[in-house]
This record gives structure tokens, sequence and C-alpha cells, in this order.
């Protein structure tokens, strides 16, 4: 099934004299509590176009479509290295909180690995990695190998209304 025709997924363009410049896609989903929650999977603005303005007004269209759609917040992830993205997140009102983030990776050759990005300086967590564990641990079977993290960690960012 074709991305655009489920329910719930949004692909947003920025154009420049009528090429495409940037590029933001996400997803609206169904909270328990029967509100909306949005997350953008991913903006993109190619290098040479960048700092104009297009990841501002594509990443605002975002959160207006969220909103319009009653989405409560909206989150997305992206690495601690990322500044130009983070100060434009900061910017656009959205609130830097420092959850662990897991990731299954779901394969025919690893069906259970389990990566937890996490940041090793947090103090107060709802969740705790223990101490012998490093992020990016890989499960693979009943007993858990533990491997140092990746450069770059990631952060959750949302927005609230």
């Amino acid at each position: 099934m074709s991305f655009l025709t489920q329910a719930g997924h949004f692909v947003l363009m920025a154009f420049e004299h009528d090429q495409p410049v940037g590029m933001l896609y996400g997803y609206l989903l169904d909270r328990i509590d029967g509100r909306r929650m949005g997350l953008i999977y991913d903006l993109e603005v190619v290098e040479a176009h960048r700092r104009r303005g297009h990841g501002r007004r594509l990443l605002q269209s975002a959160l207006d479509l969220s909103r319009v759609e009653g989405a409560l917040t909206v989150w997305l992830t992206t690495g601690r290295d990322n500044d130009a993205g983070r100060v434009l997140y900061h910017e656009a009102g959205a609130e830097e909180i420092d959850d662990v983030l897991f990731q299954w990776v779901l394969s025919s050759t690893n069906a259970a690995a389990l990566t937890c990005v996490s940041s090793a300086t947090a103090k107060d967590r709802r969740v705790r990695v223990p101490s012998h564990a490093r992020p990016n641990a890989h499960l693979s079977g009943p007993r858990a190998r533990y491997r140092p993290p990746p450069a770059g960690t990631g952060r959750m960012t949302r927005w609230l209304r």
C-alpha cells in the first residue's frame, strides 16, 4: 500500500523556482484516550537551499496540520550533534526532553535486536538503564551483549499545543 493512501500519513514539500528543495513526512497517530499525536519522522532540506526558511515553513506546516487534525502533541527525534535542527525546533516552541528511545530491528536474520539511545548524564529518569548496560545494547537471544554507544545519540523533541 502506498504511504500517502494510508490514513494519518502526510508528506509536505518545499519548492524553489518549481524545483523540490525540501520535504517533511510524518504520521498522525491515535492515542488510547481518543486524542491524536503527531510524529515527524523526517525533515530534510537540500544543503544548497538551507538557511532560507524552507525547514521552518515545513515544520510550521506540519505543526499546523497536526493541530487541525486534533493532535495533542507532536514528537520527533534528532541527533545531539544536529545543532541547526535543535535551534530550529527550540525556536518553533519545542521542549527538548531527555527520554530513552528504544528500537527493535525486526528482520529474518535478527528478530530481536534492541537499541537503547540515551543520555548518560540524565539524573531523573522514569526508566533507568542498569549501570552494566550501555546505550545501543543489542539483544540476541536470552543473553544480552552490550556495545558502546555510537556517536551522535538522539534526543526526543515534542511540541505541546
